[in-house]
């Protein structure tokens, strides 16, 4: 999948979380907020980085490292995405594992990183975008 995939899905998830806040199941919203979250991600490795790396990714804890690794610590991203990643898998996994209701107020937090998440990460592929189509149309020669 394109990176403009995964934000789609990611974008997907964000709505589904809303509305099953609004219903009442908070376990369900956490879930989607993960996955905007997973997907986001997801959208940076395939732009940003080698193929064979986001192809070597099998588990949610590997995404989480390999994001960690390449965007925070390699490209200065800000520390609390790699912290509200980590956060919300805990609780997506204490949701989905262990059958307990999470409260509303870390589901509306949940979903606030998430948003926030996934926000951060579309601007970065704007600014590539940007920055590419800059750099394109300075190496193209002037007709004259």
């Amino acid at each position: 999948m394109k990176s403009d995939e995964y934000i789609r899905k990611a974008r997907r998830s964000l709505s589904s979380a809303s509305i099953l806040l609004k219903d009442g199941d908070t376990s369900g919203a956490c879930n989607r907020a993960f996955y905007a979250i997973h997907n986001a991600a997801r959208a940076a490795i395939s732009e940003f980085c080698r193929d064979d790396l986001f192809v070597n990714i099998k588990t949610h804890s590997g995404l989480i490292s390999t994001f960690s690794k390449e965007f925070i610590v390699n490209r200065g991203w800000p520390d609390s995405l790699g912290r509200a990643f980590k956060q919300i898998e805990g609780l997506r996994r204490e949701a989905d594992y262990t059958g307990a209701d999470l409260s509303v107020e870390k589901t509306h937090w949940a979903i606030n990183k998430a948003i926030d998440f996934v926000a951060v990460v579309e601007e970065k592929l704007r600014k590539d975008l940007n920055d590419h189509s800059v750099q394109e149309a300075s190496t193209k020669p002037t007709q004259g």
